[in-house]
């Protein structure tokens, strides 16, 4: 074969091996679905099945495996004896996994259903007969040994497996029924009650009964008796139409929901013996359910299918006795045919683009009547209800879809303007259905409309529910409604809708979109003023102004919310609270006579106070937030109650957490009131906290003034920033020179170092009053009426020396004055106090250092008896 025909044959795609592959694969191809304790069907993926023998498992199983990628197992169970498969739809392989788990597979070819259902009805078929298989076990029973023998069965795993592909299909041989008479009706309940407990047995039960059209002889046999008034066979017939639902056969299901049998099967279940007074079923389906086509479907099959699913839906729900705990999975095929159903019809409906805008056009018209509107309201509120069956993406996107054509704001024009209790809850069960399973949805059109009405905002419809603007006297004075009946009821769920709008918990966040923060910004701008407006209203002055149970439960509401947005919305509601003082207004309430709306306050105050944030606690400290609270518990006296018990809990929350800014607050402010309160010990050690903080600020400003003496900086460093010459002379050792002169003399004025330094440059400060020493010793020795000319030269040398010289200076000094007897008395001069502005500071530039005389300057001063800086200097001029 040349090349050309090689790859022209390898690009073929009609092979005969490669069409048998894929022919093999389509038998195989699966959809698998699971259900839990939601009762909700979910989609697992798809891939290809396997039913044969696992090792692992020790016997045959079912299999199945991601169509893309072998390796990755979906699922793999063993094939038991107990459980029970069902086949529905020709495509459709239902069973129970566990107690709690049901799963399904929906195969894309009737062949490939065929061929998994024989493989499992045969080994169920072997056990149900006690024959299984035990291989690679050399201790085999002997009654399995004999089974094994009769068809051949090897001892090996691998021969096992084939032989499982050889054994030929079992079919089920249909059960003999009595014959349906009058006088066999107790026979016929016998047979059917012994075949409901064994697997097989109600196999071969639902087989005999299909094959025999069992049931259209019975219902010919129930309106027998019903002429008859034969309550006796009435009673006995009701028992087998109820065993003949419990069979769970989706090919009975056929038959029973057919047109002409439903009645009659729905009609033998009236007859309850349990019951006096039969139900009536079958008046109901006949008049009171009627099929209204408010807007008209093209497609038959749909309109045939809804019919379908509503008898399935009214059978399950009303018709059949509730299962217990231990039949839960026993209707399980009837409630897969009910959401299978929903989710095609749903789908259907999206699909049809006429259907759909011919409903939102309806819906969207202001000038339809309430009646009409309605009707168009409950069909809109099926086709959700419907979208419940659809996979998580196809859901988001039917409410996507709906939400795109006015569904938002339609249901918020009949929540404002519609005063019908039923329109109402129909628009309330709507709002619920898309918020509960995506809030997203909604939030993205209200935010995303900035040209809507404030009157119109869907979050402003909600609050108008609970607050209402009533006129009184030509002035418009918003006013909480008094509800009654209904509206009270209501209240509640408008809260909770509001409540998950806003809740931040299930706010998208993406790399290009922060939901959080557009949907708060948005609310605190437009909508919650509306919500605050009854606080506000009731809260003017110091007592509530209405004070009636309506209203009572109302701002309890309000504040509920307020609770929520503390907790969710920390930036938002800071602002807002403090801006707008709603903790006073709040507390306003503790006055209330109803103590559920006192507690709601209390709640309030606790969660902020729960905080901790130093925000809330300086506003709190600084608008006396705390007085109110006190008064309360004060007026409360000793009685024990949950008033008492809350603003107990407040502070001991303050105590343990250790919220010193509200407890230095308490204790200086309301401790003497206080005092006198000893049933608990909250308040003691409230008071011991606060001295405990105050020793530890009195201990910790003791080591900061230590740190800062010992630590104190030189003002000569201060002036100018530069590294100081070791040769350089402190404060301490001008102290120290000062200090040497006689104490005993009596000067007028007495200045320190720390007075005089900030004021003059230390080499300064030394020449002003060395030149004074010296002409008041008469130069080197003197008496003070010789010449100066020495004294001036001697100060002028020393001025330059004393950088260096330090205590040698000082000594130089006092032994060139006379002994304190030799002294002549001269009249004491005034030292006056030197002006700031007179003084001129010059940048003090360091000297070099000479190293020939430090160490003699080392030597003297190490000598020097260390006097204490903070000395006086008395001045002898």
């Amino acid at each position: 074969m040349s090349d050309k025909d090689s790859e022209q044959s390898n690009s073929e795609p009609s092979n005969p091996e490669e069409l048998k592959d894929l022919s093999k694969n389509a038998h195989r191809r699966v959809k698998l679905y699971s259900c839990g304790d939601d009762k909700t069907w979910t989609d697992c993926g798809t891939g290809l099945v396997t039913c044969q023998y696992f090792e692992n498992l020790g016997g045959v199983g079912i299999e199945v495996r991601e169509e893309n990628d072998d390796e990755v197992l979906m699922i793999q169970t063993k094939i038991c004896p107990e459980t029970v498969y069902n086949v529905q739809q020709e495509t459709l392989i239902v069973w129970t996994e566990s107690e709690k788990v049901e799963l399904a597979l929906s195969f894309q070819e009737k062949e490939g259903c065929n061929d998994v259902w024989m493989k499992i009805s045969n080994v169920q078929g072997l056990q149900g007969k006690h024959h299984s298989y035990a291989i690679g076990s050399e201790d085999i029973d002997m009654e399995v040994q004999d089974a094994n023998q009769s068809v051949g069965a090897p001892a090996t795993v691998a021969g096992a497996a084939e032989q499982f592909e050889e054994i030929p299909p079992m079919p089920i041989v249909p059960l003999e029924l009595p014959p349906c008479e009058l006088s066999k009706l107790d026979e016929i309940a016998e047979v059917f009650s012994s075949c409901m407990q064994a697997l097989m047995q109600r196999e071969r039960l639902a087989l005999g009964v299909e094959q025999n059209d069992y049931i259209r002889k019975l219902c010919d046999l129930f309106r027998m008796c019903e002429d008859l008034d034969d309550v006796e066979g009435l009673h006995r017939l009701f028992d087998i139409f109820k065993m003949l639902f419990l069979l769970n056969s989706a090919a009975l299901y056929d038959v029973l929901f057919s047109d002409d049998v439903i009645l009659s099967a729905v009609g033998a279940l009236e007859y309850d013996p349990s019951k006096i007074n039969p139900v009536q079923h079958r008046d109901y389906l006949k008049s009171t359910a009627t099929f209204r086509k408010v807007v008209p479907i093209s497609k038959p099959e749909v309109v045939a299918k809804i019919h379908q699913t509503y008898k399935y839906q009214y059978v399950h729900d009303a018709v059949l006795p509730t299962p217990t705990v231990f039949e839960e999975n026993v209707l399980s095929s009837l409630g897969a045919l009910i959401f299978f159903n929903k989710a095609e019809i749903a789908t259907q409906l999206q699909e049809d683009e006429d259907f759909m805008r011919d409903l939102f056009d309806r819906l969207n018209d202001q000038t339809t009547p309430m009646d009409k509107a309605k009707d168009l309201l409950l069909l809109l509120k099926d086709l959700c209800s419907y979208s419940q069956a659809l996979k998580i993406p196809e859901r988001i996107a039917f409410l996507k879809t709906v939400c795109s054509r006015g569904l938002v704001s339609s249901l918020g024009y009949y929540l404002r303007h519609s005063h019908n209790a039923e329109i109402e809850l129909i628009c309330l069960d709507i709002v619920s259905q898309i918020v509960e399973f995506n809030a997203t949805v909604i939030r993205d059109v209200v935010v995303g409309d900035p040209t809507i009405d404030e009157d119109d905002i869907f979050f402003n419809v909600i609050i108008s529910k609970m607050v209402e603007q009533k006129e009184s006297g030509g002035v418009s004075q918003p006013k909480v409604v008094s509800v009654f009946k209904l509206m009270l009821g209501n209240a509640i769920q408008y809260l909770g809708l509001l409540r998950t709008l806003i809740d931040t918990d299930n706010m998208v966040t993406t790399t290009d979109r922060t939901e959080k923060g557009l949907v708060l910004s948005f609310f605190y701008k437009h909508c919650m003023h509306r919500l605050v407006s009854p606080l506000l209203v009731v809260t003017k002055s110091e007592a509530p102004t209405q004070d009636d149970y309506g209203h009572s439960v109302l701002l309890g509401y309000v504040l509920e919310l307020l609770i929520h947005c503390v907790e969710k919305h920390t930036f938002h509601i800071k602002n807002y609270v403090i801006s707008h003082n709603l903790l006073r207004r709040a507390l306003v309430l503790l006055q209330s006579r109803h103590s559920h709306l006192c507690l709601s306050a209390l709640r309030f105050c606790r969660r902020i106070v729960g905080l901790k944030d130093e925000f809330y606690n300086r506003y709190i400290v600084q608008s006396n937030l705390l007085d109110p609270v006190i008064a309360a518990f004060l007026k409360n006296g000793s009685r024990y109650n949950l008033v008492n018990s809350a603003i107990i809990e407040l502070f001991e929350f303050m105590t343990t957490e250790n919220v010193i800014t509200l407890i230095s607050h308490v204790v200086k402010r309301h401790m003497d009131s206080l005092r006198s309160v000893s049933y608990v010990n909250t308040f003691n050690r409230l008071h011991l906290r606060y001295e405990q903080e105050q020793d530890r600020q009195m201990g910790r400003a003791g080591e900061m003034n230590a740190f800062a003496r010992e630590s104190v900086p030189n003002p000569v460093s201060r002036t100018i920033r530069r590294r100081r010459d070791p040769r350089e002379v402190d404060l301490e050792e001008e102290a120290y020179f000062f200090n040497e002169d006689d104490e005993d003399d009596a000067v007028e004025s007495v200045a320190t170092v720390s007075q005089i330094g900030p004021q003059l440059p230390p080499a300064k400060l030394y020449r002003k009053f060395a030149g004074k020493f010296s002409a008041a010793s008469g130069g080197g020795g003197g008496s003070a009426g010789d010449g100066g000319g020495g004294g001036a030269g001697e100060s002028k040398s020393q001025g330059r020396m004393i950088p260096r010289m330090k205590k040698r200076a000082s000594m130089k000094i006092k032994s060139s004055m006379p002994a304190r007897s030799e002294r002549p008395s001269s009249p004491p001069l005034v030292v006056k106090p030197i002006k700031r502005s007179s003084i001129k500071f010059k940048p003090i530039v360091g000297l070099v250092d000479y190293p020939d005389e430090d160490s003699d300057s080392d030597e003297e001063g190490s000598s020097r008896p260390q006097d204490s800086p903070s000395k006086k200097a008395k001045l002898d001029v």
